[in-house]
């Protein structure tokens, strides 16, 4: 600095200025942000500890919504160095709208339906699933017999950081119903139609050889052959799950009774022995039997001359069952 005065006497000074460079910051490349509640994380430029700025920022992080939703915003980052020297660089951020997801339809499937590929009703394509603590699902694949009865919360997830947009779709598992067909039936072939007792739950259909009744279990032992014939109880509850459980019943044969061949006796007031009938240990009976456990006959007390009909009955100790056979003398 130099001056000059009134007598002209001139004097010099001098100061130094140091002009400092301004901070360089990294540049920054414009981003796009999906439109979706919450704060993302704007970049950390070089240097660091600077600050941010502009509309739906907090901090070092960014509300899309707050922001204003869907558009296109300028951002600020300012940094100001130890000089006290300020720069600032502008970043563009555009919002945009996060694709549609969807789940599928909830669901009532009984535990039994098989395997359910999720896949198909979930769009757009190329998302995940997740279970959200339930067991049962692999990829796409929910299987209701390995997750069990119960409510599932299944969750379809596509895209990434805040674009990601999920999708919940709930499947609820029915247990079947609990059916019981009964207790094992033994019955004679030659015995009058049955009516099934002890099953449940009513409501029911049978199936099976020598029912004649399918809705009220009523079986015919004479429509069969003899030995056992398994029967199904099939039942369907409110939610269409259908379980079912059988029993057996067992027809017996009838003994192989022979009473043996007609015959002839004269008119006398004498006993008079019958063929032995087989198998022994049955009873005879009809007009003139005196002892109907050895089959004695008496012509004089059948009422002498004429025809007579006598009956050889048998019952199987093992079986129970009775049959019989005719003669006539």
């Amino acid at each position: 600095y130099t001056y000059t005065d009134a007598f002209g006497c001139t004097n010099v000074d001098t100061r130094t200025i140091t002009v400092h460079p301004l901070p360089m910051i990294s540049p920054m490349s414009d981003t796009a942000f999906c439109n979706t509640p919450g704060l993302v994380l704007l970049p950390r430029p070089t240097p660091s500890g600077g600050q941010w700025s502009g509309p739906g920022v907090l901090g070092g992080q960014f509300n899309p919504q707050a922001a204003g939703g869907v558009g296109v915003y300028t951002l600020v980052y300012s940094f100001t160095d130890g000089n006290g020297c300020n720069n600032t660089e502008d970043m563009q951020v555009t919002v945009i709208a996060p694709q549609d997801v969807e789940a599928g339809p909830n669901r009532l499937v009984c535990i039994d339906h098989g395997i359910i590929d999720l896949s198909v009703a979930a769009t757009p394509l190329g998302g995940t699933w997740s279970a959200n603590g339930s067991s049962g699902l692999s990829g796409a694949q929910f299987n209701p017999s390995e997750a069990g009865a119960g409510i599932h919360v299944l969750t379809y997830s596509i895209g990434a950081d805040n674009c990601r947009v999920t999708d919940n779709v709930v499947i609820e598992v029915k247990p079947l119903p609990v059916v019981e067909a009964g207790a094992r039936v033994e019955i004679c072939i030659n015995e009058d139609t049955i009516s099934l007792t002890g099953f449940s739950q009513a409501g029911g259909v049978w199936s099976g050889d020598g029912l004649i009744d399918v809705v009220n279990g009523v079986f015919d032992p004479t429509s069969v052959a003899a030995g056992e014939h398994v029967l199904t109880y099939t039942f369907t509850d409110f939610f269409g799950c259908v379980n079912s459980d059988s029993m057996t019943v067992e027809v017996k044969p009838l003994p192989l009774v022979e009473a043996g061949p007609d015959t002839t006796f004269c008119n006398a007031p004498l006993n008079v022995q019958l063929t032995p009938a087989t198998p022994i240990g049955g009873n005879w009976t009809g007009p003139g039997v005196v002892n109907p456990t050895n089959g004695t006959f008496n012509p004089d007390v059948a009422g002498g001359e004429g025809i007579y009909e006598l009956t050889y009955t048998y019952t199987d100790p093992t079986t129970g069952c009775t049959d019989f056979d005719q003669l006539f003398v």
